[in-house]
């Protein structure tokens, strides 16, 4: 990975080929169109990743605490069981 002349933009290079990558204050790193028609010609489905792993991280971010616990006990549970097992 290496930066580019932009502060807000990094190039990401992966089997030879380079993607731009921008930051956005409100969605974190976001590919940019340019990037998107890149890597749709390597894999054709990749706006529609991209769509509905936006439509995810909005979904959990914007969850509940209780709606969290209901959706994902196991990790729950996992993570107070690895926390008291380190406190102690």
């Amino acid at each position: 990975m290496s930066t580019n002349n932009r502060d807000d933009s990094v190039v990401i290079e992966n089997h030879g080929r380079k993607f731009s990558v921008v930051f956005d204050d409100s969605h974190g790193l976001t590919p940019s169109q340019t990037a998107i028609r890149k890597m749709s010609v390597i894999n054709p489905e990749m706006p529609h990743l991209l769509h509905e792993a936006k439509d995810a991280t909005h979904v959990e971010k914007s969850m509940t605490i209780w709606q969290a616990f209901k959706t994902y006990p196991k990790a729950v549970i996992f993570s107070m069981v690895f926390s008291t097992a380190i406190s102690t």
